[in-house]
């Protein structure tokens, strides 16, 4: 019944944006249990989770309750060396005993009643007071984590991750860890010392704040900060590990440490950022404007601006944080040291008289985007209607222009895409670019509408994403003026291939190439469009069907026998058995050991070339 679902669904299948993430490994619900009670659901900016804290030797009964929590979940517009003391908050809860099996009735929420600190300078982290008392907690059946002093291999997350999570499963979880580091992060405009990096799983939007905890010790070292889910290194989403001649981008989750802190608790059980030996800075540091952007494609002065006597210097990222630039003599007035003209990250460091620094980051980018340009082209109520896919930092803008005897290689004429989608109509070339963040262009794409079939783009049939073909697959091609088209495919050698049409729009075809099809280069035909691509052995996608389980369907793999699974970040033995004309039964083996639960990312790898990735839940 399902593989017939899927042929019907294939027949349907058109075209529409498509998300899919997954992180390794796997996590699982936790039923109630006064071990885990200090971990909360936080909403302060957005939804986190956050951990009641206790120094190791306690505190009096009488002391307020401490929550900790990542910095970004007080604000998410922190500055790049911003930190806040001791401001009032009237609108932040935090509930705790938010386990799947306990009843909304007996949640203890508690009033958050001040940020103590918070800051995303160095670190990402925020440590709360509530209105509550370490007494009324324990009276409410809840019970604290403590800091711990070291790092151990193994790991524990436990937090309320809420995006592509279905509402039912919007609870507290747990998952394993393994330790694998302590690096340093550049994300967007703030960075990040010695932070832990580890394979935690289904950490995405809600785990911010989680506690990372030793698991021998079960004592908290780290606060769940960000993990590596996009496609634009060093952009939101994929932190960069710096250091090395090259920004790398390295898979997995990172957390703020915070072992050694119990020193900022005092003997009266109050957090105190000031305390002999608390390492949080307190200082205000300068305000550093004028700066370049984030990202700029040659170098240029600093033009920066620095109130009152400050000193300063500069250091390639490769070479270090600020603490490594040399610094000149205390000074008045504007930075105007130019930013060398190599590609690479640079940090301008300006120290204050109270000895606070803060740090300017600017990267010089001069690689064109490695992304092509994502858009559709599609023929809507007698108009031609074009829309552009975002993916900052490397698709961070569009221009085009259309006509008649429209050029695409002159610069003139072209207008800058407002995100709002254009009714094009008649007969013409549209021309369009894309940009990434520093305004370095990909190479201008042009194609003729309104006179007859055109191909736009060539997909696999079920992950759509752009491909070739392969015998045995489904394929989808886009373009325009092709309902009611048939697809044929012309081989290396001549040979002419009747494609299997399953379904067409004015806009998309769906279609089953031939097992006889021989590999080379090859040329598709689509009623009157015609595109040259290539046939291969394999083209692996999976389709978005399945939600629950390792057993999937795809298409693109029968003919390949060294086609290997990732069950997260477990690599397994994959069974692919043929059903009907291009679709494939797809089995992940786990080996008997390995018990997973929760949520998990599978895909399929043959050689070089690995399918989409799709989520689904293991019970």
């Amino acid at each position: 019944m399902r593989m017939r679902t899927i042929i019907c669904h294939l027949r349907m299948l058109f075209w529409v944006p498509l998300l899919s993430a997954g992180v390794p490994g796997s996590s699982e619900l936790l039923s109630e249990d006064i071990r885990y009670s200090g971990v909360a659901k936080l909403s302060v900016a957005g939804s986190c989770t956050g951990s009641w804290i206790l120094p190791r030797g306690g505190a009096p009964e009488d002391a307020p309750a401490y929550l900790f929590s990542a910095g970004h979940c007080y604000s998410t517009s922190f500055g790049t060396s911003e930190v806040v003391r001791s401001r009032e908050i009237t609108t932040g809860m935090a509930s705790f005993r938010y386990f799947i099996d306990t009843p909304a009735q007996r949640r203890v929420t508690v009033p958050v009643r001040r940020v103590v600190w918070a800051s995303m300078a160095n670190t990402d982290v925020a440590v709360f007071e509530l209105g509550a008392t370490v007494d009324a907690l324990r009276r409410q059946g809840l019970s604290p984590l403590t800091l711990g002093d070291h790092v151990e291999d193994e790991l524990i997350v436990r937090g309320i991750p809420v995006s592509g999570t279905p509402i039912e499963d919007q609870y507290l979880r747990e998952a394993g860890c393994q330790f694998q580091g302590v690096f340093n992060l550049i994300e967007f405009v703030w960075t990040f010392r010695r932070f832990l990096r580890h394979d935690c799983a289904d950490i995405r939007g809600g785990s911010s704040g989680s506690p990372v905890i030793n698991r021998r010790s079960g004592e908290v070292v780290g606060i769940m900060s960000t993990t590596v889910e996009g496609e634009s290194p060093c952009y939101l989403g994929t932190p960069c590990v710096i250091g090395a001649e090259q920004p790398e981008v390295l898979a997995g989750s990172y957390s703020a440490p915070v072992w050694g802190w119990n020193v900022c608790f005092g003997a009266d059980g109050r957090f105190d950022p000031e305390s002999a030996g608390c390492p949080l800075e307190t200082r205000t540091a300068p305000v550093i404007s004028g700066a370049p952007p984030r990202t700029i494609p040659r170098g240029r002065p600093w033009n920066a601006s620095v109130p009152g006597r400050y000193r300063y210097g500069t250091i390639a990222e490769r070479d270090g944080f600020c603490e490594h630039a040399a610094m000149g003599g205390w000074r008045e007035g504007m930075i105007l040291d130019p930013i060398p003209d190599v590609e690479g990250g640079y940090f301008l460091c300006v120290e204050a008289e109270n000895g606070a620094v803060a740090m300017r980051h600017v990267r010089v980018d001069k690689t064109p985007p490695r992304l092509a340009p994502r858009f559709t082209f599609a023929d809507e109520n007698a108009a031609m209607v074009l829309r552009f896919e975002f993916s900052p930092a490397e698709l961070s803008s569009y221009s085009y222009k259309f006509g008649a005897g429209a050029d695409c290689d002159a610069p003139e004429g072209y207008l800058i895409y407002r995100r709002v989608p254009v009714r094009i109509t008649g007969a013409g070339r549209l021309c369009l670019y894309g940009e990434d963040e520093a305004g370095n262009r990909t190479p201008p794409q042009g194609y003729d509408y309104g006179q007859g079939a055109r191909i736009y783009r060539l997909t696999n049939g079920a992950s759509l994403r752009e491909s070739w073909l392969a015998p045995g697959a489904f394929a989808t091609v886009f373009g325009t003026g092709l309902r009611g088209a048939s697809a044929t495919i012309v081989d290396h050698l001549g040979v002419r291939h009747t494609a299997m049409v399953l379904a067409t729009l004015p806009s998309q075809v769906n279609f089953y190439v031939p097992e006889a099809v021989r590999l080379g280069r090859a040329y598709l035909e689509v009623g009157e469009a015609s595109v040259e691509t290539e046939v291969r052995s394999a083209s692996p996608g999976l389709f978005f069907t399945n939600t629950e389980g390792l057993e999937q369907y795809g298409t693109g793999m029968r003919f390949r026998q060294d086609a290997e699974g990732f069950v997260g970040g477990l690599r397994v033995r994959l069974q692919v058995e043929p059903l009907e004309e291009g679709l494939e039964r797809i089995r992940f083996l786990l080996p008997d050991d390995v018990k997973l639960r929760g949520f998990v990312s599978l895909w399929v790898r043959i050689g070089d070339w690995e399918s989409n990735r799709m989520t689904v839940r293991l019970r």
